[in-house]
């Protein structure tokens, strides 16, 4: 199975509300997962909720569906 991610600009598009997404680090380039606080206006780490300086996110992408919980045929180990 494949699966196109595609990414954004955080500059220019920001995801909906609350909506735990991919996010792009600069310096050093990282993924994380996170989302954005529109109240506090700031990244958020989705781990610990805690803010990620938003001058390192540079982009960001909806988070990949993945194959599902019977993804897994006979015979597979």
């Amino acid at each position: 199975m494949q699966e196109l991610i595609l990414w954004r600009k955080a500059r220019q598009h920001l995801p909906a509300d609350d909506e735990t997404v991919l996010v792009e680090l600069d310096h050093p380039v990282e993924v994380w997962i996170g989302w954005y606080d529109r109240q506090r206006k700031c990244w958020r780490d989705a781990g610990a909720g805690s803010p990620i300086d938003r001058p390192r996110v540079i982009a960001w992408a909806p988070m990949p569906r993945g194959m599902g919980a019977g993804w897994l045929e006979d015979g597979d180990d």
